[in-house]
């Protein structure tokens, strides 16, 4: 199945490069990459411009439109995937499998909404990475019921959306996909 991969930027095109080649090297073969420009002026328009790869699309809005209206763009109008990751700009996939293991672990069970995994931050400043999601330190699939009462309880983190590769019929009916229009 198709899985679409959604990077939007503003004015960071040295790290989006990084992101968008760590997304590209995935090993995941059916994927689209749809890169929704918010208007930058720096040479962000340029440098994507010089990318020949046919699973990638560019979306260039004439005007900033600030956040999330680019996301639900991206969601709602510019990509077509069963299965939806979406990646800040100025993150990194690590292991070329994740995308690939993402799919094949929800195609395997058709019960699962969404796949997240455990991330690292890099601290620059003190020169330290750290684990950053204490819930998914282990190759387990957690129970759906223990997640949500989990996170209603305080300090406990909540779906790391930088990792998470989605469902679109399960986003869908639970609305986290709007559809009636983008705003």
């Amino acid at each position: 199945p198709l899985l679409s991969v959604i990077i939007t930027t503003y004015n960071q095109v040295d790290v989006l490069m990084k992101t968008l080649s760590s997304v590209l090297r995935q090993r995941y073969p059916n994927i689209e990459v749809v890169v929704i420009d918010d208007a930058s002026t720096d040479h962000t328009a340029a440098r994507l411009a010089e990318i020949d790869d046919p699973r990638l699309t560019i979306i260039r809005n004439k005007t900033n439109q600030k956040g999330a209206g680019n996301l639900r763009s991206g969601l709602n109008l510019h990509t077509k995937g069963e299965y939806i990751f979406i990646i800040d700009h100025d993150d990194l996939l690590l292991d070329r499998d994740y995308l690939m293991d993402a799919v094949l672990l929800m195609e395997k069970d058709k019960s699962l909404a969404f796949v997240f995994a455990r991330y690292l931050e890099l601290h620059e400043a003190k020169n330290m990475i750290s684990n950053a999601n204490y819930y998914a330190t282990t190759n387990n699939i957690t129970n759906g019921k223990k997640y949500f009462l989990d996170i209603q309880k305080s300090g406990f983190p909540g779906i790391m959306f930088l990792t998470t590769v989605f469902r679109r019929s399960a986003a869908i009916k639970t609305k986290a996909i709007v559809h009636e229009g983008v705003s």
